[in-house]
């Protein structure tokens, strides 16, 4: 084993005598770039896979989560200006059990569990003040586990149990501030569950009173339901723009399709009615009446002329039953009167009405369309004119107004834009171009020492570096040059000054004859 190790190691110092200077320089620089790349790719492997552990911490939880994992012995990896901490990929699960064994990373809300410790000693407002954080940290810890939610803020306003209070001082109020991800945007459904979320679990809290924004500021729940005649009016222009968008599409859908993109401009303007109408009608049906009661009064008054006759005042004479003919009353003396009165229950109908929400009171559309080689005719227009109003619902009854017209359209001319320097027309920003720059003179820098370097080792011996074939090959055609054949005594003569210019080589080119010829 050792002699063949002898063996090969004479072997390798054989052949790299017969590389001239430059060759040596080449295989110099090529085994220090082979080791400097194998190097670089075992020192890249050996750097460990770092993964998110937790981010958007506070800085007191990021400190005692370092400590406790620097206690395990796993490496950390701090950034976010201190707010996520990483560790090795491999140790990812194991650090999150650890963490979560101690408490950590703490919720900074505080939720029902203040309760779970009994706590003596506290006043009612000391415990109304405990209830309240409780709630908003366990509406906070519900909307921050909703997708695109970073995290919530929930501030609370709970009426006060009076006996005499009034209606504004028991309504309860809520505002929420809401830390959405990256550029999430929520949609109008998820908003509305958000608030009816809110309303439903605090007493006395209607969706109304629950007021929605952002970390941006930005109001993302309905105020048109507040008292405020300046909300009202702009959510009524919204809504009005709204409807004229819709059927602004509509028509102009259809009419694309037809005409093609670009032959045609629908406008349409809408007024819209908001007012809130309650009206009350009561009729009677005096056809079916029904009679409930009926009472008749009757006076009769009669007496004698003369004063003559006795009795009292306003009775009759006595006379026989047997033979009432036989009695005699003075006509002109008798006065009866009777009244006969009726009550009666009459049927009545009741209606009430209430007209709340929207309704269009007036709509004005105007469509243009473009001319072409020939103007359209009568017919044509009120043809399309008739397929518009089918399709936006126009009431010519309601005084709704439509046109159609056509004219030639003027070509849009381009915006005008302003030149902009050269240097911000540029792809890349200059940082990335005096970077590449100064990659590219440091390189140039190398190569060029790296040539004189080499031009400098070959300087001192010029001839070291050719090989054999080619010193044969020059000396094939320095003897085909000449006019007559070489006499032995100059075959001899060029070999010699052959060896003087190359002696390494020659020898080389012997020892090597010899190996072979024993072979």
């Amino acid at each position: 084993m050792t002699n063949d190790l002898a063996k090969l190691s004479s072997q390798v110092v054989q052949v790299w005598k017969q590389f001239g200077p430059g060759q040596r320089f080449n295989i110099m620089v090529a085994l220090v770039l082979t080791v400097v790349i194998v190097g670089g790719l075992l020192y890249w492997g050996s750097i460990p896979d770092y993964r998110l552990l937790y981010s958007d911490l506070s800085l007191s939880d990021a400190a005692q989560m370092r400590e406790q994992l620097d206690e395990a012995k796993i490496d950390v990896k701090i950034g976010q200006s201190g707010m996520s901490i990483s560790v090795p990929s491999s140790d990812l699960y194991s650090a999150r059990l650890l963490l979560a064994s101690t408490g950590l990373p703490k919720d900074s809300s505080s939720g029902f569990e203040l309760f779970e410790e009994p706590k003596f000693g506290l006043t009612d407002f000391a415990q109304k003040v405990n209830y309240q954080r409780a709630l908003q940290g366990e509406l906070e810890r519900t909307i921050s586990a909703m997708q695109g939610i970073q995290g919530a803020r929930v501030m609370l306003v709970l009426p006060k149990d009076q006996l005499f209070a009034s209606k504004d001082e028991k309504k309860a109020q809520a505002s929420i501030l809401l830390t959405l991800n990256g550029s999430v945007s929520l949609g109008d459904a998820q908003i509305q569950s958000i608030i009816h979320l809110v309303s439903g679990s605090v007493q006395s809290l209607k969706p109304s009173d629950v007021v929605v924004t952002d970390q941006s500021g930005r109001m993302l729940s309905n105020v048109s339901k507040t008292d405020d005649v300046f909300d009202q009016g702009s959510e009524q222009l919204v809504l009005q723009e709204r409807a004229e968008k819709r059927l602004e599409g509509k028509a102009q859908s259809i009419l694309d399709r037809a005409m093609g993109i670009g032959n045609s401009i629908v406008r349409v303007s809408v007024q819209m009615d908001f007012s809130d109408v309650e009206q009350e009608a009561q009729s009677y049906d005096g056809a079916n009446r029904v009679a409930t009661s009926e009472r008749v009064t009757s006076e009769d008054q009669s007496g004698g002329g003369g004063g003559g006759g006795g009795g009292p005042a306003g009775v009759m004479a006595n006379v026989k039953i047997s033979d009432p003919g036989a009695m005699q009353v003075d006509e002109k003396d008798k006065n009866k009167k009777e009244e006969l009165v009726t009550e009666y229950v009459v049927p009545s109908t009741i209606s009430r009405t209430r007209r709340k929400g929207i309704s269009v009171e007036q709509m004005s559309v105007a469509i243009c369309l473009a001319q072409g080689e020939t103007a359209r005719t009568e017919a044509e227009l009120s043809n399309i004119r008739q397929l518009m109003i089918s399709a936006l619902g126009v009431n010519l009854a309601r005084e709704d107004l439509i046109e159609v017209t056509e004219m030639t359209f003027q070509a849009i001319e381009a915006p005008v834009v302003l030149a902009q320097p050269w240097w911000n027309q540029i792809p890349v920003g200059l940082d990335t171009i005096f970077s590449g720059l100064g990659s590219l003179v440091i390189l140039g820098v190398v190569f060029g020492v790296g040539k004189r370097v080499k031009t400098a080792m070959l300087a001192s011996a010029p001839q070291l570096d050719m090989p054999v074939d080619e010193i044969q090959r020059r000396a094939q055609e320095e003897l085909a040059a000449e006019e007559s054949p070489m006499s032995l005594q100059d075959q001899l003569a060029a070999i010699t000054e052959m060896a003087q210019k190359n002696p390494k080589t020659v020898a080389s080119w012997i020892s090597n004859s010899v190996d072979w010829n024993e072979e």
